[in-house]
């Protein structure tokens, strides 16, 4: 059953929001172009890509989330750029939105329901689906059964990829505890014995001040991160290299591809990244 909110059009959703013209919404003008190129189309008349890309924005989300989760009752793998995009997006709100939201919250759990009971059976046997992805797929249902907080309801679809998580996790942890705060703490103490030193190069560190002398400290520990960071990302590029870590007796084959398409390098900053998480070293 089609929505009322599926017959407005993003100009009439714009003035109910207290936006009289689409021309005057603060975004970049890549964004602000679209939305003038689409003004006139109803909800229902959106494409993938358009749905997408108001998710990924978060504009609009309490009339738009109507029509994505109506399209995902009757493929709820589809997407733009790749399959279970639409999915993955949802994925990304926060508990709040859903809260705020109850009447949103209601359907996407009747969405899950129908997912988990009619096509998670299948779709490891489905040909159109590779393994990458199933991983996507199943990290995005992953967060959002977390997020409303009916993980429990779905347990046993989740013991690999709760396995998977914690694999990673270790990985990161051990990385950034035994590798990027070790070689700070070496760098450090090597820096610090260079002004000591009597030679050239430490005359010429201490013709700085004190406070270009810390600045010239912290450029030399950002290469640590930078060298982490491309570490990482030629990881991601390469499948041919793989990481297999035990955890509990269990081995956990190739985490790099285990975490959907974001890869490994996206964990390692950000306030929930593994920096953040991890270190003791992190000014």
């Amino acid at each position: 059953m089609e929505h009322k909110f599926s017959l407005l059009k993003i100009s009439d959703i714009g003035k109910m929001e207290g936006i009289q013209e689409i021309e005057n919404i603060n975004s970049d003008y890549s964004i602000t172009s679209w939305l003038i190129q689409i003004r006139h189309k109803k909800i229902s008349e959106l494409s993938n890509f358009d749905l997408s890309r108001f998710l990924r924005q978060e504009l609009f989300l309490k009339y738009i989330c109507y029509e994505v989760i109506s399209r995902l009752k009757t493929n709820p793998f589809q997407g733009h750029m790749r399959e279970g995009e639409l999915l993955e997006l949802l994925s990304r709100l926060n508990k709040e939105f859903w809260e705020e939201n109850p009447s949103l919250q209601r359907e996407i759990i009747l969405l899950l329901d129908i997912i988990f009971e009619k096509h998670l059976p299948f779709i490891k046997e489905d040909d159109w689906f590779d393994d990458g992805d199933i991983r996507y797929i199943f990290h995005s249902l992953y967060k959002l059964t977390s997020k409303l907080q009916i993980l429990y309801k779905y347990a046993d679809a989740f013991i690999q990829t709760e396995l998977e998580l914690r694999a990673l996790d270790y990985f990161g942890k051990q990385l950034i505890k035994e590798v990027r705060d070790n070689a700070r703490r070496e760098i450090n103490s090597k820096f610090n014995n260079i002004l000591k030193e009597n030679n050239e190069l430490s005359k010429g560190i201490q013709t700085l001040n004190k406070e270009q002398i810390q600045m010239l400290r912290s450029f030399i520990m950002t290469a640590v991160d930078t060298l982490l960071y491309q570490l990482l990302f030629t990881l991601d590029q390469n499948p041919e290299i793989k990481i297999n870590v035990d955890i509990d007796g269990q081995e956990v084959k190739d985490i790099g591809n285990n975490v959907g398409t974001n890869g490994l390098y996206s964990n390692l900053f950000g306030p929930k990244g593994w920096i953040a998480r991890y270190s003791s070293e992190k000014e």
